[in-house]
Parts: C-alpha cells; structure tokens; sequence
C-alpha cells in the first residue's frame, strides 16, 4: 500500500472515530489509526532518508 493509500485509510479510520457517539469503544479503531500513520512515517523515511 502506498502513502496515499495509506494516509486515505487513515482519514477513513479518523472519520468512524469521529462519528462513534460519546463513550463508543474506539481503542481498536484508535490502534487501527495508530499503526496507519506509523505505516506511512515509515514509508516517507524510506522516501526521503534523512
């Protein structure tokens, strides 16, 4: 999966967490959003070596 892909399915994850009403269980979409993001920091270092 590429960065865009990935940063796409991390805004897919962002607006579930935002539609859970007050109180939802939102850790394991929270994780999901989480490791999305570590996904593409990587992806950008792998880019861009510093």
């Amino acid at each position: 999966m590429g960065t865009a892909e990935l940063l796409a399915e991390a805004e897919r994850v962002k607006a579930q967490i935002d539609a859970l009403p007050p109180g939802a269980r939102v850790l394991p979409l929270y994780l999901r959003l989480k490791q999305l993001l570590a996904q593409v920091e990587s992806g950008l270092k792998e880019e861009r070596p510093e």
